[in-house]
C-alpha cells in the first residue's frame, strides 16, 4: 500500500488481510498485528475482518478514494460462534483486538461497523469528517472500548454517530459492554442511539467518563462545513436511548448549547420504556443557566 490522493489501496490492504488471516489457527494462532504504518492511505470499499484472533494496529489514516464512496471504511463481521461462546481462557487474550485506528471520511462516508463479535478489546478509534454513523455495533457483547473518539462529523441520515442496537450489550449479565472515556464533540446530529427492532434487547451497556458535547461554535462550523441544528428537533437530541436494560452513565458531562437546543437526553420514544436506565455523577446540562432541557422521559 502507498499513500496519495491518486492511489486506491483497497486491493493492497485486502491482500494483506487475506495472508494474515490465513495465518490464525485458533489457539495456536501467530503472534503478529496486522499493520498499517503511518500516511494517509485511499480505499475504494470497505476493508473487511472476519477471523477471530485479529489484531488490528493502523498508525495509518483511511480515506474514501473518490468522491463517491459513502459505505463503511472498517467493517468487523463475526458469526454465531464468535457472538455468542464465550472466549477460552487458555488463549489469555481478546478474541478481537483492535490497538489503533484512524478514520477520515472527508464528509461523505460511514467510519466503523462491528457485528456479532464478543470479547473484543478495542483502543484509539479515531473518527473525523464522518457522514452517517462513525461507530455502529450489533450484537457486540462483553467487550471494552477506550478512547473512542469522534468529531467533526454529521450523523446525516443515520440514526446517530454512535448506534448500539440488536441483541448488543452482555451475554449473561455478568460482564457488561463498556465504553471508557468517549469522547464526541464538535458534531451535528444525534450523538448516541440504543435501541433495536427484535425482541432482544441491548442490555448492560456501560458509559464512563464519557465527555458529549454538542457545542455551538460558529467557527468550527465554518471551518467543517457542519451546521449543528438550533431548530429544537429530534435530530439534536444527545443520548436518544429508545430501547434497553441496565443502561449505565458513570461521570462524565452530556451537554448542548443554550435554548433553543433541544434535549441532551431523551429515555424511551412513544410506549418504549427502557428498563433500569442509570447516571451515577454524570453532569446533564445546556450552555447556560436558564432554558433548554436536560432530560426527558417519553415512555410511560
Amino acid at each position: 500500500a502507498a499513500g496519495g490522493d491518486s492511489i486506491d489501496n483497497v486491493t493492497a490492504i485486502r491482500k494483506a488481510i487475506t495472508v494474515y488471516e490465513a495465518s490464525i489457527n485458533g489457539a495456536h494462532r501467530q503472534e503478529m498485528d496486522i499493520y498499517l504504518p503511518p500516511g494517509i492511505y485511499h480505499i475504494s470499499d470497505s476493508l473487511l475482518f472476519q477471523k477471530h484472533d485479529a489484531v488490528i494496529n493502523f498508525d495509518g489514516k483511511l480515506r474514501p478514494y473518490g468522491s463517491s464512496y459513502s459505505r463503511y471504511l472498517v467493517v468487523i463481521d463475526g458469526d454465531e460462534d464468535s457472538r455468542t461462546t464465550k472466549y477460552p481462557l487458555q488463549h489469555n487474550r481478546a478474541r478481537l483486538s483492535v490497538k489503533r485506528l484512524r478514520l477520515d471520511g472527508r464528509h461523505q462516508c460511514k467510519g466503523f461497523r462491528i457485528e456479532d463479535m464478543m470479547h473484543a478489546q478495542i483502543n484509539e478509534v479515531h473518527c473525523e469528517r464522518i457522514k452517517g454513523a462513525a461507530f455502529k455495533a450489533s450484537r457486540f457483547k462483553e467487550s471494552i472500548i477506550t478512547n473512542l473518539n469522534i468529531h467533526t462529523s454529521k450523523a446525516s441520515t443515520d440514526s446517530a454517530l454512535l448506534i448500539l442496537d440488536g441483541e448488543t450489550g452482555t451475554q449473561d449479565a455478568n460482564n457488561n459492554l463498556r465504553f471508557i472515556a468517549p469522547n464526541i464533540e464538535y458534531s451535528g446530529g444525534r450523538y448516541v442511539y440504543i435501541s433495536t427492532s427484535s425482541t432482544t434487547l441491548p442490555r448492560g451497556i456501560d458509559f464512563i467518563g464519557a465527555q458529549l458535547h454538542h457545542l455551538d461554535l460558529t467557527a468550527v462550523e465554518s471551518s467543517v462545513g457542519i451546521r449543528i441544528d438550533s431548530t429544537g428537533s429530534v435530530g439534536d437530541v444527545v443520548v436518544d436511548i429508545v430501547k434497553g436494560r441496565d443502561i449505565k452513565f458513570f461521570g462524565g458531562n452530556i451537554r448542548v448549547p443554550a435554548s433553543p437546543y433541544s434535549r441532551c437526553v431523551r429515555i424511551g420514544q412513544g410506549a418504549n420504556a427502557p428498563q433500569r436506565t442509570h447516571f451515577y455523577g454524570t453532569v446533564i446540562s445546556n450552555a447556560t443557566t436558564t432554558g433548554g432541557m436536560g432530560i426527558e422521559v417519553r415512555a410511560a
